[in-house]
């Protein structure tokens, strides 16, 4: 030994590492060296544990584990009376030769043998069993052992129904238990086996064609999507280009909520800069308490017979005839006009009135263009007087 410590010492390092204590609390508690405490251990042929955080444990805690563990109480309630940790239980149980005892690890009666035995016979695995019966894997290993059960070839879980063949299954999304020919088959890679197995969507094929994955349901496909367009001898940019020009007119020529957002946006911009202010970034849909779809439905409903979305469109007098409806145009009035209900903000009250749905309407773009004009003259005049 090249470290000379005396008998008493010695025989205290050997009481306190069969107490379960590490190296590092040995030596804290000798007042020896980490260093030569690992020589001393080698000398005295012990395993070397490492730590020092480890917990002390008296002389009086280590009897009552023993006591306890005499009454097949299990190491997590015998460390829950005791107040200690798990690790500090286990510890003195392996320095003390203790078997850990508890209800999952009791020898099976009879009766649980035999229910055992039924459940091999019907291709459970270890695992299988023990979730039914309640009980450890070791103890059906261990009945395994005992009764001569081989369960060599099942490496990989069979893939069965235990008591009968599958041939209804019940669709996630349409609550309908259908027959399992109504599901379409797909494969899953277990990692853990290394095995493909297969099973079944959990979504009828039925279902699959009219509600995503999300269960939400498929939105069909739009008209305005048009063809494709290739990007052949085209920049970036210059494809980016071409692509939103063709899907701008494509929209607009089927979509009028479309149309609709960019004229009152563009009508709404151009009334703030008249009042030298802006929409500061801000999108229209945030202050208006309507969406699109609504002003759209509001707006046919208000339809004469002759108005259509096809000839939504501006006044033109030489295109107009009083005669013929084919040349008739509408447009969007407001009944109390924008002029009466200056604002310089969306968030105004006189924005809110201005936009209301109950002040907006379909009208004739010729009535609606000489009522503007009388409304200027009548306005001019006022002025001038």
């Amino acid at each position: 030994m090249i470290v000379k410590i005396p008998q008493e010492q010695i025989n205290k390092i050997l009481e306190l590492f069969h107490q379960g204590f590490k190296t590092g609390e040995i030596a804290q508690i000798i007042a020896i060296h980490p260093k030569d405490m690992w020589e001393i251990f080698q000398d005295l042929n012990l395993p070397y544990k490492k730590g020092s955080r480890a917990i002390p444990v008296t002389t009086e805690q280590i009897q009552q584990i023993k006591d306890l563990a005499a009454q097949e109480i299990t190491m997590v309630k015998i460390a829950k009376t005791i107040n200690l940790p798990v690790a500090v239980v286990k510890r003195i149980y392996l320095a003390n030769n203790l078997i850990p005892r508890g209800k999952k690890l009791k020898p099976l009666t009879e009766e649980q043998d035999q229910q055992v035995i039924e459940l091999f016979d019907k291709k459970y695995g270890v695992r299988g069993i023990a979730k039914i019966m309640k009980i450890s894997n070791v103890a059906v290993k261990q009945a395994f052992d005992r009764l001569n059960l081989d369960n060599s070839d099942r490496k990989y879980p069979v893939q069965i129904d235990h008591d009968k063949i599958i041939t209804e299954k019940t669709c996630n999304t349409c609550k309908i238990t259908k027959n399992i020919d109504d599901f379409r088959k797909k494969k899953r890679k277990i990692k853990t086996w290394n095995r493909v197995v297969q099973t079944y969507e959990g979504c009828c094929k039925d279902c699959e064609r009219n509600y995503n994955r999300n269960g939400k349901p498929v939105r069909p496909k739009q008209p305005w999507y048009g063809q494709q367009i290739k990007k052949d001898n085209l920049s970036d940019e210059e494809y980016i280009k071409l692509y939103r020009r063709k899907y701008t007119k494509n929209r607009e020529m089927h979509d009028p909520a479309y149309v609709l957002r960019g004229m009152v946006s563009f009508t709404i911009g151009s009334a703030l800069r008249r009042n030298s202010s802006s929409k500061k970034g801000d999108s229209i849909l945030k202050f208006l308490p309507y969406t699109m779809k609504e002003l759209k439905e509001h707006l046919e409903s208000l339809f004469e017979p002759w108005m259509s979305w096809q000839n939504w469109g501006r006044y033109i007098v030489t295109e107009w005839d009083d005669n013929n409806s084919t040349t008739w145009k509408w447009s969007i009035d407001h009944i109390t006009p924008q002029s009466d209900l200056p604002y310089t903000s969306m968030s105004d009250d006189n924005f809110k009135k201005c936009w209301a749905l109950s002040n907006l309407r379909p009208l004739s773009a010729k009535q609606n263009n000489l009522e503007g004009v009388r409304r200027l003259r009548h306005k001019d005049n006022s002025e001038k007087s």
